[in-house]
């Protein structure tokens, strides 16, 4: 049987009222106002019976497809895409055809949860980096306009970091002695800079905007004079939302004794175990228009005393932190207090060092040093 299909692209008469009405009509009007409105052909089924359909609606409302759908399905009517029109059918299609859409990035996440809000699935394929699922045109075209508007690289930004250490004790033994040194710098902060690194408890910012080439000219002449000493330097790109990690750690081994007990039996067994023990660091940026946003979270540990049992002793420091910087801005950490004992043998030049006169000729005492971190990060 030869069905019919009628092309609902008449003009709609308008009403010429001062106020808005409440408009009582049947699917065929509805359907011209909604062709009008938005501007593409709309064709029904002639199985549906026009007069069988009646919908309300305010006559200087604009509706859109989005509303005909919706208030088509209240009435147990579908709205379907293909190609270049709309068409309206009684019954609901069970089958959608297979759409792919090829993504320029790897972006398969944030797809995915925009499929997620059609409660589709879909299947990623790796070696041609797009994404298989089935929808009809209507829902294809919501998804890949969304798809186009996140489908871009991530940016990256870069990390500039700088770790020190500084003696306290050494500092303290300059006394006057370090003014005399610093005196050739001859620069205005220089004051401000110093207190940065060695006693940030009385400085009153510790973010340097505009001026970062004084500040590290400062930081290599106190390096390249004993007075501070720079452990590491990286520089560390990241991508948007994406974390990046660094660390300078000593890989200790440890103890660790299991012992087994049963009905008759004691069993205890040793074995060993390693630990990176250190200075960690995790920085994760939000990239912005102006500026960078970043979580830090930074991990110092310190081996406190070790025995020839190898369960040394360990402390701990954590912070967790999240800044805002423009780009060319400078974050000074410091005031991050570090402990080291070491073993020291003093005694007779020479025989001191010779197997058993070490005993009689030298004495072994631990020594402690007491210095300070500082943790500089810059945006590039």
């Amino acid at each position: 049987m030869k069905s019919l299909i009628k092309f609902l692209v008449l003009p709609l008469l308008f009403l010429n009222s001062l106020f808005a009405a409440e408009i009582y009509t049947d699917l065929l009007d509805f359907a011209r106002l909604t062709s009008k409105a938005n501007n593409i052909a709309i064709v029904t089924d002639e199985s549906i019976h026009q007069g069988e359909y009646y919908f309300i609606y305010e006559d200087e409302v604009k509706i859109t497809i989005a509303m005909f759908r919706k208030m088509l399905e209240a009435k147990n009517l579908y709205l379907y895409k293909k190609d270049n029109f709309y068409y309206v059918s009684s019954q609901k299609l069970p089958d959608y055809d297979l759409r792919r859409i090829e993504l320029k990035n790897y972006v398969y996440d944030d797809v995915n949860k925009i499929l997620s809000q059609f409660d589709l699935n879909a299947t990623y394929s790796t070696s041609s980096n797009s994404v298989f699922f089935r929808a009809d045109d209507y829902i294809f075209d919501q998804i890949k306009e969304a798809i186009s508007k996140i489908d871009k690289s991530l940016e990256q930004v870069t990390f500039k970091l700088t770790i020190t250490e500084t003696n306290l004790k050494d500092i303290k033994d300059l006394g006057t002695n370090l003014k005399g040194l610093l005196k050739p710098l001859n620069h205005g902060d220089l004051a401000y800079y110093i207190n940065l690194i060695t006693s940030p408890y009385i400085t009153n910012s510790n973010i340097i905007k505009n001026d970062d080439r004084a500040f590290f000219g400062i930081l290599n002449f106190l390096d390249t004079n004993g007075i501070t000493k720079i452990i590491s330097s990286p520089v560390l790109t990241a991508k948007n939302h994406t974390e990046v990690y660094f660390s300078s750690v000593q890989n200790i081994p440890y103890l660790v004794s299991k012992t087994d007990i049963s009905n008759v039996n004691y069993q205890k067994t040793d074995s060993y175990e390693y630990k990176d023990i250190g200075l960690k660091i995790n920085l994760k940026p939000i990239i912005l228009s102006d500026h960078i946003d970043f979580d830090l979270h930074l991990i110092l540990e310190d081996i406190l005393s070790q025995s020839s049992s190898l369960t040394p002793i360990v402390s701990k420091k954590e912070l967790k932190s999240s800044y805002s910087l423009k780009r060319g801005d400078v974050l000074v950490l410091s005031g991050i207090n570090k402990t080291t004992t070491s073993k020291q043998r003093n005694g007779v030049p020479i025989l001191k060092d010779i197997w058993l006169l070490k005993y009689l000729f030298s004495v072994e005492q631990d020594s402690e040093i007491n210095s300070v971190l500082t943790l500089t990060i810059q945006i590039i």
